[in-house]
């Protein structure tokens, strides 16, 4: 077993060697290392790049951050999913600019209490920004680590959680923990990848034991296998008789909260036009007045982390002259929608209508 000693001062040679150009690499603003780091949970590092520099450019600071309206923050969020993300940015942004002076708690249990910021987003933070000594523990981390050790298991329950804690720190280099954290994640997602591990040019060699035991495929452990739950999600595009579309806000709670979308009907399984009529429309629907037959033009799937949705788009025409027409029920000019964050799958829909002049 390589020693941390040892480990190190390979990490740094190899780190040397492939420098990383990404823009949030020895970044040391706790702001837009944060940004940053909620940006790459669920987002490849590719994608990334254009976004974190599109969202520092509408919010190139905390007290900006703080004062924009939510709406805004999700339209700059549109196409990344997992979207409590930019929510939990904006709430964490206005209590750390309103409640904390504008100032960053420096170390991982004070920053583990803010909205969106879990251990491993605490300890990039405050090893990046207030190098302090703490490791962090990504997917890259995992599975540099599992590899090289032989760690046959997951931080999935408290015990192994604190195990995997107690390694990472004994191999952490606590005079350099921004230095050594970000060189491990760069060796992790550049040269010991997951499908495909550089193993013939590896500066470990024979001291990694998935390597030396032939088990590569073996480490990191497997996570179960979630179920997906299947959804389906019947969407109207509604033109009135001015042209307009109608749209409203999703329920905060569900998935896509805060959104927009175009008026929904969920059914338990894959719809038709037949299966909408003018009862069934007026039922889920009351402020709509002579709705035109229904048209079916497409559909989309969309594939998220514990859900699968089947998304069918039907087009009517119809009247918006009802007094039972509330916000957050609104009828907008097409053109404007670029204005308010949609889905990715209604964002496509939206745009491929437009330029066939659905709508």
């Amino acid at each position: 077993m390589v020693s941390p000693s040892a480990f190190r001062k390979k990490l740094y040679r190899w780190s040397s060697l492939h420098p990383r150009n990404d823009p949030w690499i020895e970044e040391r603003d706790p702001y837009r290392i944060w940004i940053s780091e909620i940006l790459l949970q669920q987002t490849r590092s590719d994608q990334a790049r254009g976004r974190y520099l599109s969202f520092l450019e509408h919010f190139p600071n905390l007290k900006a951050l703080a004062n924009a309206k939510e709406e805004a923050v999700l339209l700059q969020w549109q196409g990344l999913g997992y979207y409590a993300r930019a929510k939990n940015l904006l709430r964490t942004a206005r209590i750390l600019e309103f409640n904390l002076g504008g100032i960053y708690p420096h170390t991982p249990e004070a920053l583990s209490n803010l909205p969106g910021i879990g251990p491993y987003t605490a300890a990039a933070i405050a090893s990046f920004a207030f190098d302090h000594p703490t490791a962090v523990i990504d997917g890259n981390v995992i599975r540099v680590l599992s590899r090289i050790l032989g760690i046959p298991f997951l931080p999935d329950t408290s015990a192994n959680k604190t195990a995997w804690l107690q390694i990472a720190q004994r191999y952490l280099d606590k005079r350099a923990p921004a230095r050594y954290n970000q060189a491990i994640m760069n060796f992790g997602a550049l040269h010991c990848k997951p499908a495909t591990p550089r193993c013939s040019g590896c500066p470990f060699g024979n001291q990694c034991e998935a390597h030396r035991s032939g088990r590569i495929r073996n480490f990191p452990a497997r996570k179960k296998k979630l179920v997906k739950q299947e959804r389906y999600f019947s969407y109207f595009l509604m033109i009135d008789l001015d042209g307009h579309c109608a749209i409203n806000r999703r329920d905060p709670q569900d998935i896509w909260g805060g959104l927009y979308q175009l008026p929904l009907i969920e059914t338990q399984a894959p719809s038709t036009a037949a299966d909408f009529d003018g009862p069934r429309l007026r039922t889920s629907f009351p402020w709509l007045l002579r709705p035109s037959p229904v048209e079916y033009i497409g559909s989309q799937t969309a594939v998220l982390s514990h859900q699968r949705v089947h998304c069918r788009f039907y087009r009517l025409l119809c009247s918006s002259k009802s007094g039972k027409i509330k916000p957050p029920l609104s009828f907008e000019n097409p053109e404007n929608l670029v204005n308010f964050a949609f889905p990715s799958v209604l964002h496509r829909f939206i745009t491929d209508s437009l330029k066939k002049g659905l709508c």
